[in-house]
């Protein structure tokens, strides 16, 4: 019995973890207290006898005894004690090792899982990929918080049973070093999201360049399909505003480029992940930008050309307008003339200035002539051009409203001419008239003076009356 209770042979930290081992060295530890317990009639007996012996013996001896007593009764407390706190101890370790292989039965599962989970979320450029392991990710994180914890439990009732047990403290040393790190997993998923921020923008932005690219191709399509009747100026503007569009787009295909090189090379470098979709994520960049400048090049041809197609139908408008400006200037200037005159000398004056008129009208039909010739034959060798059949019917427009004005000018001195002539023949018959007055003055002079009778009286008036009379006439015929 001595034996089995020295605490040499059973020292307080070579407890095992394992309950199973715990509970046989409690059954051990009762059954030592059952065996003392049926030792404590021998030992009060021998207390009692040692007590009246005392009285008994010589002095010398009497106190030896006493000191045999109390070692002896010294030992059996102590032994006592010892057994008491080597069952309590063992009680306390069997419920810290049931509590922890509990937790430990009921996370293992678990933690297998987590471990097979995290091994399946692996960081890639394949954006289905990446989304699957940043889910996946999430979803751990979620379950990690939600048991957050039970690992807490789990974490404390290892480490209070490595506080209290020496055998298997190894593996229960072991098994702590492969608890989930949740901080870690939540730095992964960080990553994994900043990643795929990164990937989605240079998906959304490279297909936003995409479609942009995309409709000026298809505005050049369009202009070579109209063939001659996209040879405009309204054309040309709008593939200068669609080049402006285009070249906008460099700084960001180049960003595109350096985002790509830099989620190529920022990506983490994990067996199976870095590499997925490294390539395509290179060749889309390279992609685009070859598409880009396929695309500049393209629309910079389509509005040179276009540009020097269109520089002669300018200059034949630039040449017509400035017959048009002419022209209103003639019309205003044919409005402004003064009404016809009636003397022959401003008549005359007038007459020149709108035969001057006329002869500059004339020289401004012959020009716009001119230019109704280039723009029919730049019809014929251009075709039907939007901006050289407007012209055409400028031209048109301008050679009418130069005929009418000439018709007006005509008109106008046609007036000029007939006032002209009118005044002549006043002029005339006022010199025929004055003729006739001097004439009919001079008869008047040569009749005798008045008579004084009354039949020589009217004789003389007979005569007068006859003479105006015929003056009248020859005025009247005038």
């Amino acid at each position: 019995m001595d034996r089995q209770s020295d605490p040499k042979e059973s020292p307080s930290d070579s407890l095992p973890c394992r309950p199973e081992a715990i509970r046989f060295l409690l059954a051990q530890t009762e059954e030592l207290q059952h065996r003392i317990a049926s030792q404590r009639g021998s030992y009060e007996l021998i207390q009692a006898e040692g007590v009246s012996l005392l009285a008994t013996l010589p002095s010398d001896e009497r106190s030896a005894l006493q000191s045999r007593l109390a070692s002896l009764r010294q030992d059996w407390e102590g032994l006592n004690h010892r057994i008491m706190e080597r069952e309590t101890r063992l009680k306390t370790t069997l419920s810290k090792a049931e509590t922890y292989q509990q937790l430990r039965a009921e996370l293992t599962p678990w933690l297998a899982e987590c471990e097979e989970k995290d091994g399946e979320i692996r960081p890639s450029l394949d954006p289905s990929v990446l989304d699957e392991s940043l889910q996946k990710a999430r979803a751990l994180s979620l379950d990690l918080e939600r048991r957050q914890a039970l690992l807490e439990a789990f974490n404390t009732a290892a480490d209070q049973l490595l506080e209290q047990c020496c055998i298997g403290e190894e593996e229960v040393s072991t098994e702590s070093f492969h608890r989930p790190n949740l901080e870690g997993l939540l730095n992964r998923t960080s990553q994994l999201e900043e990643l795929s921020s990164r990937l989605k923008e240079f998906e959304e932005g490279r297909q936003a360049v995409e479609r942009r690219l995309e409709a000026a191709t298809h505005q050049i399509e369009v202009q070579e399909a109209l063939g001659p009747q996209a040879c405009s100026a309204k054309s040309l503007e709008r593939l200068r505003s669609q080049q402006e569009s285009v070249r906008s787009l460099q700084p960001q295909v180049v960003y595109l480029r350096d985002l790509a090189q830099g989620l190529v090379q920022d990506a983490p470098q994990t067996p199976g992940g870095s590499t997925e979709g490294a390539q395509r994520l290179q060749e889309q960049a390279k992609e685009t930008e070859k598409e880009y400048d396929k695309v500049t090049d393209k629309i910079e041809q389509c509005c040179s050309s276009l540009e020097s197609r269109l520089q002669g139908v300018s200059e034949v408008q630039a040449h017509v307008r400035d017959v048009f400006s002419r022209l209103a200037d003639l019309d205003d200037e044919l409005d402004s003339l003064s009404p016809v005159g009636r003397d022959a000398d401003c008549l005359a004056s007038q007459a020149d200035a709108v035969k001057s008129f006329l002869s500059r009208l004339s020289d401004l039909r012959i020009e716009l002539d001119v230019h109704a010739t280039e723009c029919t034959s730049m019809l014929r060798r251009e075709g039907s051009s939007p901006d050289l059949l407007a012209l055409r019917r400028e031209t048109e427009a301008l050679s009418r409203q130069a005929g009418k004005l000439s018709e007006r000018g005509q008109a106008r001195l046609v007036q000029i001419e007939n006032a002209a002539d009118r005044v002549q023949d006043f002029y005339r018959l006022v010199a025929e008239l004055q003729g006739m007055l001097g004439r009919a003055e001079e008869g008047l002079n040569s009749q005798g003076a008045v008579g004084t009778e009354v039949e020589m009286i009217k004789q003389q008036l007979l005569e007068f009356k006859v003479g105006l009379a015929g003056f009248d006439m020859n005025v009247s015929g005038e």
